[in-house]
């Protein structure tokens, strides 16, 4: 049964005795819950734990009856096994659904509700940024995966502390690196100063928007930036009007939800993308596909041990060294052998402006 409707870890999900906190009472006074009694109960486990919320088993001591049993009813078990199929629906629904914004799930998740979610004006992983700004293995696949498509104008959202920037901002490309927040500018600033073809703004890029106006790009991209945006179709809206009538936009992101855990919730990651989610959101923004792929093969399992069965709250230089040295050239050597995995730790995309309408 708990195959069917999804429920995980829970011994018996039809027993009647529960107790819930109240704002789980009130998330499922809106869920459309079968009315038979033990699909009822069944239901309730299941979708409980598709929002993100754990689910705790304790002892039950039985005492000697003074009534007697109530016998099961002849149509209580062709409806029970009835409501089977349409909590399994519900479940998978909500799990899409949480897979949008998987920041609320950790939220809910006991072994990662403890952390904070980081504020839109302070970036909180900025020791694993600047641990990542000395992988120049894996940095230098990011800007060879991106760099064939974009123009000769080029607006960088998110450019953190310019680790891409210096890598996309070849001498026939002008790149305009931009990154809102306030304790990642000025690293920004420093590192691209003597750059005479890059320029470092202190913006979002709706601020860009109104400075530049529409059709200033050739190009706009976003490298580990998407997935910290709540609205990320509202800012590839922004990444369209930003670029010209067949302008391009690059997207690197993290992938697979599976192996969303602590240091993406400690990095104010929304979600982990998959390919259909992906491409969801550049066609609801207006933007055509013109490539997505998975990068990254071998990087997927080291991922999933750290920061999901592990919970390893940080990425130190020396994690870091270890996989841009040992995994990086292994990934990139089977992405030779298979150039479209089925999966990988992150995702590629270019898409493109329509020229007309």
């Amino acid at each position: 049964m708990q195959a069917i409707t999804g429920a995980r870890g829970v011994s018996d999900s039809t027993t009647s005795f529960r107790v819930y906190r109240p704002d789980v009472a009130r998330l499922l006074l809106d869920e459309p819950l079968p009315s038979e009694t033990y699909g009822f109960f069944s239901a309730m486990v299941a979708i409980v734990q598709a929002h993100g919320f754990g689910v705790d088993e304790v002892p039950i001591t039985f005492r000697p009856r003074f009534l007697p049993a109530t016998q099961l009813d002849q149509h209580d078990l062709p409806q029970f096994l009835g409501s089977l199929g349409r909590i399994r629906r519900t479940v998978k629904q909500t799990r899409r659904e949480m897979r949008k914004n998987q920041a609320v799930w950790a939220q809910r998740n006991p072994r990662l509700r403890a952390q904070a979610v980081t504020g839109e004006s302070v970036f909180g992983a900025i020791e694993e940024m600047t641990a990542l700004a000395d992988a120049d293995r894996f940095l230098t696949w990011i800007a060879d995966e991106l760099g064939p498509h974009l123009g000769r104008r080029v607006a960088e959202i998110g450019a953190g502390v310019g680790s891409v920037t210096m890598k996309l901002a070849t001498p026939d490309r002008h790149l305009v690196a931009v990154e809102p927040a306030d304790n990642v500018f000025p690293e920004l600033a420093r590192r691209v100063a003597g750059l005479p073809n890059v320029e470092a703004r202190k913006a979002t890029s709706q601020e860009v928007l109104a400075t530049e106006g529409p059709s200033s790009f050739d190009s706009v991209v976003y490298v580990s930036v998407l997935e910290h945006i709540d609205d990320d179709v509202a800012e590839l809206r922004t990444a369209a009007q930003l670029v010209t009538p067949g302008g391009t936009v690059g997207l690197f992101v993290p992938a697979m939800a599976a192996l969303y855990g602590s240091l993406d919730y400690k990095s104010g990651h929304y979600r982990r993308y998959d390919r259909d989610l992906l491409v969801e959101a550049i066609t609801d923004a207006g933007l055509e596909v013109v490539d997505v792929k998975y990068l990254d093969v071998a990087g997927a399992l080291p991922y999933f041990v750290m920061y999901r069965l592990l919970d390893v709250p940080t990425l130190d230089s020396g994690s870091s060294a270890i996989y841009d040295q040992l995994i990086v050239p292994v990934s990139r050597l089977a992405q030779r052998v298979v150039p479209r995995p089925p999966f990988g730790k992150n995702l590629v995309a270019v898409a493109r402006r329509p020229v007309a309408g």
